[in-house]
Order: structure tokens, then sequence, then C-alpha cells
């Protein structure tokens, strides 16, 4: 499960924008995903489970109706999308199952608990559904409680 996550209390809004908030999302979006990726793939093949999940956002989605701006978090986010879909796509015939989620609005640090959502109500959605996974399955993208999400 590749799960990283990290929001930049700066104004994103154009003009203001920094060469470092846009790599430092990048580097945790999606180069960290990636890396993980490269490093453990034959080791996933060889298991048992084949499974990469990548937790995403709702503000990756291209097809989400959301508030837009905070360009950079959505960009990248969008971006592991991509990943998510070239992975399922080029692993398949390996028999690794790749897939996506959004965990919801979470009342954690990163959105300073202004939620109803509880991360153990996230969680536990995700993990039961993941263990339902298979191949057929591969190169989807799911909110927490198993609603599909547009890409």
């Amino acid at each position: 499960v590749n799960n990283a996550g990290m929001w930049i209390d700066e104004d994103e809004t154009l003009g203001r924008f920094t060469d470092a908030a846009w790599m430092e999302q990048f580097e945790v979006h999606l180069f960290g995903v990636m890396a993980m990726c490269e490093a453990l793939i034959e080791s996933i093949a060889a298991s048992e489970q084949r499974r990469i999940v990548n937790i995403s956002s709702g503000n990756g989605s291209f097809g989400w109706e959301k508030t837009f701006g905070e360009y950079p978090y959505n960009t990248t986010k969008a971006a592991l999308n991509m990943l998510t879909m070239g992975l399922a796509h080029d692993l398949a015939d390996r028999g690794v199952t790749v897939m996506c989620f959004t965990p919801g609005f979470v009342a954690t640090d990163m959105t300073d608990h202004a939620s109803d959502l509880k991360p153990l109500e996230s969680v536990g959605g995700m993990r039961a559904l993941v263990a339902g996974l298979d191949t057929d399955r591969s190169g989807i993208f799911l909110r927490y409680n198993g609603e599909a999400m547009p890409w």
C-alpha cells in the first residue's frame, strides 16, 4: 500500500507557485510511489497476494465535481492516478492487480480534523475491498466505501 500525502499551507493560486512547492508534491505523491513499485515489483509479482494499492484523492479525478485550485496537490494526485492505470496495464500479464483508492475527507492532521469521517471507518472500508480484489478489477479507482470514482 502506497499511502503518502502532504498538504502545503501556501496560497496555491496562479502567480504564487514556487518550484519547490511543486517538486515537494511530486516527490511525495508520485516519485516516492514509483520508487517503491520499482524496488518491490519482483517481490510483489512472486508473492501470493500480488497487489499494489495506491492511496490517491478525489482531488486527482478529472470527472469529480469539486472546487478547483490547490494545483500542485490536485495535479500530482492526477498523475498518481495515471501511474496506477499504466502499472495495471503493464503488470497484468504478471498477475499483479493495481488499483487506487480515495480515502475520503478523513479527520486527520492533514485536514485539521475537519471531518466526521474517522480514519478507522475509511481504512476499514478500504481493507475489506482490498481483500476481495483480483486481476479483473485491476486499474480501478474507488472510494473507501466501494463506490467507483471517475478518473
